[in-house]
């Protein structure tokens, strides 16, 4: 892809129109839409630190039951 300005179309790089702004026709739009529905585009997830999996992995998830406290 082109360098783009910010009146440009953020696909092709096109002036864009008020209409389909920030596209330039219905098409770019489309297309940034298939992009994301393909995957092409994604948001990056922030990584897991490891002290938390350590503090997660050492927690009994197991709450104690009615049964459990009847005696």
């Amino acid at each position: 892809m082109s360098q783009k300005t910010e009146s440009g179309c953020i696909i092709c790089g096109a002036e864009q129109s008020k209409k389909f702004t920030p596209f330039c026709s219905a098409e770019c739009a489309d297309r940034d839409l298939a992009n994301w529905l393909t995957g092409n585009y994604a948001i990056p997830a922030a990584d897991d630190d490891e002290d938390t999996v350590d503090e997660i992995e050492g927690i009994d998830a197991r709450s104690p039951s009615d049964a459990d406290r009847i005696h």
